[in-house]
C-alpha cells in the first residue's frame, strides 16, 4: 500500500513501523508546526459504528494524563473509513527494536528503565486507567536514555471508571492470564505484562514461545516461568525473584500495585549502587575481573561457604522482619539435605552441650538454640564443604580453617566489645572473602600471585593488584555486594588504616574492629615464630586497645578457650581441624606458654610431617555440583546406605521415631502451628526418604487446594503450581478428598491409574509414585499431606505406614489444641 500524502490536515512524512494492527507514520501538524506520530488502524468491516466514538471517548481520557515517562495521546479521527489517533513524537528507539539489536539488556540498565515504566504505569493507574498492551513496541527509549510508554494500540487502554469485564485486545505474546481467562482487567495484569517485558530485556528472548495463539495461551496460563538467571548467568537470585512475583499466574500473588515492585527494584539498585561503589573506583580493567569472576561464580554455584541457601539465611536473619518463625530459618536450611544432617550432628554435640535432649529436626534446633546459633553453625558447616578435589584444595583449606579460627576468636571476644557472638563470628569468617574465591575459581591467577610474593617479594596487596587489578580485599567486598550480603558483613570486611585504631561506638564499627583483631591475629600465628611472635601480640593490643583491650593473660586464656572449641567442633563433625598449621602453631603457642613443650624441637618435628595431610578423615565430602535443587542423586538415598560420610546414621525407623516424639515434646509448649508443619514435613522427608514433600491447604472458599509448604527437588517452582479445584471428580486428588481414603500410587503410568491422574499434575510434577494423606478435622477437609518419589515403586514400605498415620494424627492435635 502506498505511503498516503496526507491523513486530513496532518502532512506525512514517512512510516515509522508497521503491525497486525496497523501503520505508524511520522508527520507534521501544519497548525502547531510541529511533528507528531499517527497510527493509522487497518480497515475492519468488523468494526461496530459505535468505534469511532469509543476511541474519541479514550483519546479523551489518555489525553489528559501526563507524566515525564508516558507518551501523550494529541487526538483521534477518522479517515479513509479508518481510525487513527495523534501521539506526540519521540526521537529514539522502541525497546522492541533495541532487544533485536542488542540481545540481553544489561541488568542494572533494565532495571532502570523498568523502574521509571512502572511510574508511569503507577501514575495511570492512579487515574483509573489500565494499559493493557504493554509491550516492547510500545515503549519507546528517548535520546536521553528516558523510557516513554506509548499507545499505539489505543484500543487496548481501559478506564477502570467504565466497569469494563473484559479485555478489548491485546499482544498474546506479552498477555496476562485475566487476558485469556476473559476476567475483569486489574492493575496487576499490567504488572504481569511487563514482567513479560522485563525478562525479555534481561535474557534477549520472550519468556513463552509458541507456534499459535491457542499454545502461548496455554503457556502462559499453565506453565511456570523459569527464573531467567538461567538464560542469563549475570541475573542474581534477587532479580529472579522480583520477576517470577511480577509472573504470578494469580493475580494475588503478585505485587499490589506498579509503585510497590518499584520500591523493590529501587532497593535492588541502591544496594547494587553500594555494593559497586568499590567496583565503580575501580579502573575498567578492574571491573572486568569482578564481571568475570561472577559469571564463573553463576557456573560454578558449589563455593563452599555461600551457596545461595547460605545467602539466604543470613539475609533473612539480618532483616528487619518484626516476626521471623523457626520454619522461614529451617526451610532455608532443609534446602540443602547435606547441610541438614551434618548440622544436626553438630547442634547434639558438645560444641554446643545441649540439655534438652536429643534434637532430630532443624525446626526444632531453630527454637532450641535460636536464629544466630544456627546461622553460626550453618555457616561454619558450608566453610569446609567441597573442598576435595580442587586444583588448590591443601591451600584453600588452610584459608578455611584460618577463617574458621579468626571466627572462633571474634566469638569468644565478642561479650568484652559487646557484640552479639554469632554477629562477630559471621563477620570475622568473612573477612577473607577474596582470598577464598581466587583460591576456589582462579587457581591460575592464585599461583602467579604466589609466585610474585615468593619470588619478587611482594605483599599480598601488590601481587593480587599486578595480576587481577584488583586486591583480594577489593574484589571480596565487591562480590559481597554483588551477592547481597548485609552491610555489617560487607563493612567489616574493610581494613582498617594501620597505627592505633580509634575509638568506636556503633556496633558495625564493633564488628569492623574484631573482625580485622581477630584476622591480623591469626596471622600473627601462621607467620610468626619465638620473640617475633610476642612482639608481634604485643603491637597489636597495642593497636587494638581503643576497640580490643586485651592484656595478655586474657590474650593466652583466649587462645585456651579457642583450642577447646576447635577440639570439641572437630570431633562433632569429623573434620581433622588439629591437623593443620594454623592449629598446630596455636596448640604449640599455648604448651610453650604452660611449659610442657619446647617449642623449636616440636617446630621441626612439624616441618617434618607429610605436608599433604588432608583435613577429612577416611572418606571425603560429597560432591555436589550445584546447590540447584534441595536433595542430590548421591544424598537421596542415604538413608539406605548410599551417600556421604555426613549421611545420618540413623535409619528410617529411627528417624520417623525420633521425630514423631520430638514434635510429640513440643505439642505440650506453646508452639508455632507453621513449625509443627515443617516439622512433620521435615520427618516425612527424611524418614520416609520422598523426593518431595508438600503440605496443602484449603483456601476459604473450599473450591481449591493450593501448597503451603514444601521440601525437596525444585520444589519452590513446582509447589507454585501445586494447586487444583475441589469438586466432583475422578481424579486422585478429589478421590481421596471426597471419600477420605488415604492413597498410595506405586506407578501412576499404569493402566489403571494413568486415566486418574490430572493433567495439572502431569504438567507439573508428574513423579510415578506418590502418597495422598487428606487432612479431616470435624468432617471438614482441611488440607492433605503428599510425598512423591521419582522411581516406581511403593512410596511407603509397608513397614512404615503406621507413622505416615501418627504424623497425620500429630497434625491434627496441633489444630486442635491450637483452637
Amino acid at each position: 500500500m502506498s505511503i498516503p500524502s496526507n491523513i486530513n490536515r496532518f502532512k506525512i512524512i514517512k512510516e515509522l513501523g508497521k503491525g497486525s494492527q496497523g501503520v505508524v507514520y511520522l508527520a507534521e501538524d501544519p497548525h502547531l508546526e510541529r511533528q507528531v506520530a499517527i497510527k493509522l488502524q487497518k480497515k475492519n468491516p468488523l468494526v461496530r459504528n459505535n468505534h469511532h466514538f469509543m476511541l474519541i471517548q479514550e483519546a479523551r481520557t489518555i489525553s489528559k494524563l501526563q507524566h515525564p515517562n508516558i507518551v501523550p495521546v494529541y487526538e483521534a479521527g477518522e479517515y479513509d473509513g479508518r481510525h487513527y489517533i495523534v501521539l506526540e513524537y519521540v526521537e529514539g528507539i522502541s525497546l522492541g527494536i533495541l532487544i533485536k539489536k542488542k540481545g540481553a539488556i544489561d541488568a542494572r540498565e533494565s532495571a532502570r528503565l523498568v523502574s521509571k515504566i512502572l511510574e508511569g504505569i503507577a501514575y495511570i493507574h492512579e487515574k483509573g486507567v489500565i494499559h493493557g498492551d504493554l509491550t516492547p513496541s510500545n515503549i519507546q527509549i528517548d535520546k536521553n536514555g528516558v523510557p516513554r510508554i506509548m499507545d499505539f494500540g489505543i484500543s487496548g487502554m481501559i478506564s477502570l471508571e467504565k466497569g469494563v469485564n473484559r479485555f478489548p485486545g491485546g499482544t498474546p505474546l506479552y498477555m496476562s492470564p485475566e487476558h485469556f481467562l476473559q476476567t475483569p482487567p486489574v492493575p496487576q495484569s499490567d504488572i504481569f505484562s511487563l514482567g513479560l517485558v522485563f525478562y525479555e530485556m534481561l535474557t534477549g528472548h520472550p519468556a513463552f514461545r509458541a507456534g499459535n495463539k491457542s499454545t502461548m495461551m496455554r503457556k502462559i496460563i499453565n506453565t511456570p516461568v523459569e527464573r531467567p538467571s538461567l538464560k542469563n548467568k549475570t541475573i542474581d537470585q534477587e532479580l529472579d525473584r522480583i520477576i517470577l512475583k511480577a509472573l504470578e499466574k494469580k493475580q494475588e500473588l503478585r505485587y499490589t500495585n506498579a509503585l510497590d515492585m518499584k520500591k523493590e527494584l529501587d532497593t535492588y539498585l541502591d544496594q547494587d549502587k553500594k555494593g559497586g561503589d568499590i567496583a565503580d573506583t575501580l579502573q575498567t580493567d578492574n571491573r572486568s575481573t569482578i564481571n568475570f569472576l561472577l559469571r564463573r561464580i553463576s557456573h560454578n554455584k558449589d563455593f563452599p561457604t555461600f551457596s545461595k541457601y547460605m545467602i539466604e539465611i543470613n539475609q533473612k536473619l539480618s532483616s528487619k522482619e518484626k516476626y521471623l518463625s523457626a520454619s522461614d530459618v529451617a526451610n532455608s536450611i532443609l534446602k540443602d539435605y547435606a547441610l541438614t544432617n551434618k548440622l544436626l550432628r553438630l547442634v547434639n554435640s558438645a560444641f554446643y552441650g545441649i540439655s534438652a535432649g536429643k534434637i532430630t529436626t532443624v525446626t526444632r534446633a531453630v527454637v532450641v538454640l535460636g536464629f544466630e546459633q544456627v546461622r553460626l553453625a550453618a555457616a561454619s558447616l558450608a566453610l569446609f564443604e567441597h573442598l576435595q578435589s580442587k586444583n588448590q584444595m591443601e591451600d584453600l583449606k588452610n584459608a578455611a580453617i584460618n577463617s574458621f579460627t579468626s571466627g572462633l576468636l571474634a566469638r569468644n571476644l565478642a561479650e568484652k566489645v559487646s557484640v552479639g557472638p554469632e554477629e562477630a563470628f559471621i563477620c570475622s569468617m568473612l573477612y577473607n572473602l577474596g582470598n577464598h574465591l581466587v583460591i576456589f575459581y582462579l587457581p591460575e591467577e592464585y599461583k602467579e600471585i604466589k609466585k610474585r610474593m615468593t619470588q619478587r617479594g611482594e605483599n599480598e596487596h601488590t601481587a593480587s593488584h599486578a595480576v587481577l587489578g584488583v586486591s583480594y580485599n577489593e574484589l571480596g567486598v565487591a562480590i559481597a555486594s554483588a551477592w547481597k550480603l548485609p552491610d555489617k558483613i560487607i563493612h567489616s570486611m574493610h581494613r582498617l588504616p594501620k597505627g592505633e585504631a580509634k575509638s568506636v561506638k556503633s556496633e558495625d564499627d564493633l564488628l569492623r574492629g574484631i573482625s580485622n583483631f581477630s584476622n591480623e591475629l591469626c596471622d600473627i600465628i601462621s607467620e610468626t615464630d619465638g620473640d617475633a611472635r610476642e612482639d608481634a601480640f604485643s603491637s597489636l593490643m597495642v593497636r587494638f586497645k581503643k576497640i580490643v583491650p586485651l592484656s595478655q593473660k586474657e590474650l593466652y586464656k583466649l587462645f585456651d578457650t579457642v583450642k577447646e572449641d576447635i577440639d570439641k567442633y572437630s570431633d562433632s563433625v569429623n573434620v581433622d581441624l588439629k591437623g593443620s598449621d594454623l592449629i598446630r602453631r596455636l596448640t604449640i603457642n599455648i604448651e610453650s606458654r604452660k611449659g610442657g613443650t619446647d617449642s623449636e624441637e616440636t617446630e621441626t618435628h612439624i616441618n617434618s610431617l607429610d605436608q599433604k595431610t588432608q583435613i577429612f578423615d577416611s572418606e571425603p565430602f560429597p560432591d555436589s555440583e550445584s546447590h540447584e535443587t534441595i536433595i542430590d542423586d548421591e544424598s537421596l538415598h542415604e538413608m539406605n546406605g548410599i551417600g556421604s560420610t555426613y549421611a545420618s546414621n540413623e535409619s528410617p525407623l529411627e528417624l520417623l521415631t525420633n521425630g514423631i516424639q520430638e514434635i510429640n515434646n513440643v505439642l505440650v509448649e506453646n508452639y508455632d502451628l507453621n513449625d509443627v508443619i515443617i516439622m512433620i514435613l521435615e520427618t516425612m522427608y527424611r524418614g520416609f526418604t520422598f523426593d518431595r514433600v508438600i503440605f496443602c491447604m484449603m483456601d476459604a472458599t473450599r473450591k481449591a487446594m493450593h501448597a503451603r509448604f514444601g521440601l525437596g527437588k525444585a520444589v519452590d517452582s513446582s509447589s507454585k503450581t501445586f494447586w487444583f479445584h475441589v469438586k466432583e471428580s475422578s481424579d486422585v486428588f478429589n478421590l481421596a478428598i471426597s471419600q477420605g481414603k488415604d492413597l498410595r500410587i506405586k506407578d501412576s503410568t499404569a493402566s489403571k491409574i494413568k486415566p486418574l491422574i490430572p493433567e495439572w499434575y502431569r504438567k507439573t510434577i508428574n513423579a510415578p509414585a506418590f502418597i495422598i494423606y487428606p487432612i479431616f478435622f470435624n468432617k471438614i477437609c482441611l488440607g492433605l499431606f503428599y510425598g512423591d518419589k521419582d522411581e516406581k515403586g511403593p512410596p511407603i514400605p509397608e513397614n512404615l505406614q503406621n507413622y505416615m498415620k501418627i504424623l497425620r494424627s500429630q497434625m491434627l492435635l496441633a489444630i486442635k489444641k491450637g483452637r
